[in-house]
């Protein structure tokens, strides 16, 4: 049997958030795969917040870009 996909509006109403925050934490996804590897290592050169870190995500989706405001 093959399920369907949830659209991200499913996936917005069961997480209970609003569609901005929805957004923002679904940006996440889009960060660099070194800065990543960097947070599951415990790493955060500049001590950004998670605020600063949405950020980042929503602003910059060139990996390089993001990297030089990660790594300052």
């Amino acid at each position: 049997m093959i399920e369907s996909g949830r659209t991200s509006r499913e996936w917005e109403k069961a997480s209970g958030m609003n569609k901005r925050n929805f957004a923002r934490y679904l940006n996440l996804c889009y960060l660099s795969p070194h800065i990543v590897a960097d947070i599951l290592e415990y790493k955060n050169p500049r001590n950004l917040t998670l605020r600063e870190l949405m950020n980042l995500a929503e602003g910059q989706v060139n990996f390089e870009e993001q990297e030089k405001v990660w790594y300052g």
